[in-house]
């Protein structure tokens, strides 16, 4: 059997906001007589009833190895809190319904965590904007639960070394940026989050889900569950290692997907999303190692695939891909992309290779009428939209076969109407019109000839307007 960890019982600083409000070299010196402290908490209280000032900082403040670095219920009522340059040896962090009210700007940069956990619990940021920018997560875990960040949340530069960072019932509230980050392993996860993130007080300001250039090595992305909504969701030049990619059952409103330039090792999961609304999903120049599935995938905005590589067939099982359109005049509109022709013809192509012949057929139909009144015009394209009535581009033989009885029956009535035998029936007018319709079967042609001396007496009778 594994013997249990043995507790380690906690000592404590004591008063630690009276030791804080004496300053950097005071702190060091209780610190210092403390060597057994392995518990740093600031429990239930008011930064400003200890000191007074627009700033309240611990950036000169040390926090021995392996000693735990805890907020609980306490008030930063200042307009900064700053933790720069702190670092954390071996301990864990942990904020806990930390109310943040009265601050403008909250800056964890360039800290090192080197703990097991990060905790960030029920946190409501308030009007602060948060920065973790440069910071290093060297921990087992780290997690943001229930928190809301409603200026924004920053990220940029930001290394992970085999941390499994998570963002699980969050909210947010404006630009969040992960730029320039750098994760080796572990897993990355936005679980359930509300990122509803126009910026408040603004109608117009789109916000931004910002993770361009960021290199995960072998660390997982997971975006799950998640409301995306007046958001343009950036993921150029990022690297996908073979951590593997997943983006499942989530809500995009009114965004722009842009995965533009990036490298995937790894599989790259895009499935279960609602992305209806959306005005763009682009993909271009991209290059695709592991697998991609689009499987599910509804849209009414063509996905960009142009100039990228695979070097497996792309998953297109139960797709649907549209264009929005403009409307013209009387039933005719021309598509708001004039680059969606060439966009499925990309995934025309897409199709052929993975030898799924029936989402060809689609995609050169959609290739051809998003070209409607851009490449395709004059005559040219009064024959594609004739080729689009009949048949619906070789989609539909039902549409051709009414056409078919349409015109037989058309024909028919026109040739009774123009029978010179008294006693010609209507039926020997829909025989003449069917042994036309059918001219190789043999039967159509007996049944033509008695059609004939019924309508017309004989041959030599036969009108020259019936010969169209």
């Amino acid at each position: 059997m594994e013997k249990k960890a043995e507790l380690v019982e906690p000592h404590l600083l004591e008063n630690a906001f009276e030791v804080w409000a004496s300053g950097p070299s005071e702190w060091l010196k209780a610190i210092r007589n403390e060597p057994e402290l392995n518990v740093i908490e600031f429990n239930g209280g008011k930064f400003s009833e200890y000191r007074e000032g627009d700033v309240i900082s611990f950036s000169e403040y040390h926090i021995p190895s392996d000693c735990k670095f805890n907020f609980v219920d306490v008030v930063f009522d200042s307009k900064k809190a700053v933790f720069s340059g702190v670092k954390l040896n071996g301990g864990n962090f942990e904020f806990k319904n930390v109310n943040f009210s009265k601050c403008e700007e909250v800056i964890f940069e360039g800290m090192t965590f080197a703990g097991d956990r990060v905790f960030i619990d029920n946190v409501d940021f308030e009007s602060a904007s948060v920065s973790f920018e440069s910071s290093i997560f060297d921990c087992k875990e780290v997690v943001f639960f229930g928190c809301k960040f409603r200026r924004g949340l920053r990220f940029n530069s930001v290394k992970g070394v085999g941390a499994e960072i998570e963002f699980r019932n969050c909210s947010f509230f404006g630009d969040v940026l992960f730029s320039g980050s750098h994760f080796d392993h572990g897993k990355m996860s936005f679980l359930t989050c509300d990122m509803d993130m126009e910026r408040e007080g603004s109608d117009n300001i789109r916000a931004k889900f910002n993770f361009k250039r960021v290199k995960l090595e072998r660390c997982m992305l997971v975006v799950s569950e998640c409301d995306f909504d007046m958001v343009d969701v950036d993921f150029s030049k990022t690297e996908f290692g073979r951590g593997g990619v997943i983006f499942d059952d989530n809500s995009f409103g009114e965004s722009r997907l842009t995965f533009r330039f990036i490298s995937s090792q790894g599989s790259f999961i895009f499935k279960g999303n609602d992305v209806q609304l959306v005005r763009s999903i682009d993909f271009s120049s991209s290059n695709f190692e592991g697998e991609l599935s689009l499987s599910g995938l509804t849209t009414s905005s063509v996905v960009d695939f142009r100039h990228t590589k695979f070097d497996r067939s792309i998953d297109l099982d139960k797709i649907d891909i549209g264009y929005k359109k403009e409307d013209l005049y009387f039933c005719f509109s021309m598509a708001k992309n004039p680059d969606a022709s060439t966009c499925f013809r990309k995934l025309k192509k897409l199709a052929k290779e993975a030898e799924d012949h029936r989402r060809a057929l689609d995609f050169f139909a959609k290739e051809m009428k998003s070209d409607y009144w851009r490449g395709l015009t004059g005559g040219r394209l009064f024959a594609y939209y004739l080729y689009d009535v009949v048949s619906d581009y070789g989609r539909s033989i039902k549409r051709t076969l009414i056409l078919f009885c349409v015109s037989f029956l058309i024909f028919g009535v026109i040739y009774s109407n123009m029978a010179t035998e008294k006693t010609a029936t209507q039926s020997a007018g829909f025989v003449y019109s069917f042994g036309h319709a059918i001219p190789i079967y043999p039967a159509s042609r007996d049944a033509r000839a008695d059609a004939v001396i019924s309508l017309f007496g004989s041959a030599e009778n036969i009108p020259d307007e019936t010969v169209i």
